[in-house]
């Protein structure tokens, strides 16, 4: 069974920033301001935590969804590897409903 490094860091998911993300706490930490603009798998790589990508996004899924979700299940027992976050999927406008109203006639 895979076990995950202590911490690593990671690009946050809304405005691409570097953050860190530690091993099974919910949430987040802020970087300082010399490592926000770094490549947070240049930082990883450097510091030794790990340089699978699958593990940083699994390990940023978990922090905001739970650690128990299934991503952290599949990813621990080693399973197939998975798309973590969908790449370029279009995005779907969602339909109004349309109010129907009847017309008496005479």
């Amino acid at each position: 069974m895979r076990q995950f490094p202590d911490m690593v860091y990671a690009a946050h998911p809304t405005d691409g920033r570097t953050i860190i993300v530690k091993a099974y706490e919910t949430g987040f930490y802020e970087c300082g301001p010399g490592y926000r603009e770094q490549n947070p798998m240049v930082l990883n790589k450097h510091y030794g935590f790990t340089d699978d990508p699958e593990t940083v996004e699994v390990m940023l899924m978990a922090s905001m969804f739970g650690w128990e979700i299934p991503a952290v299940k599949k990813w621990r027992m080693g399973e197939a590897s998975f798309n973590a976050r969908p790449v370029n999927r279009p995005v779907q406008k969602r339909r109004t409903a349309v109010k129907r109203t009847s017309v008496r006639r005479r």
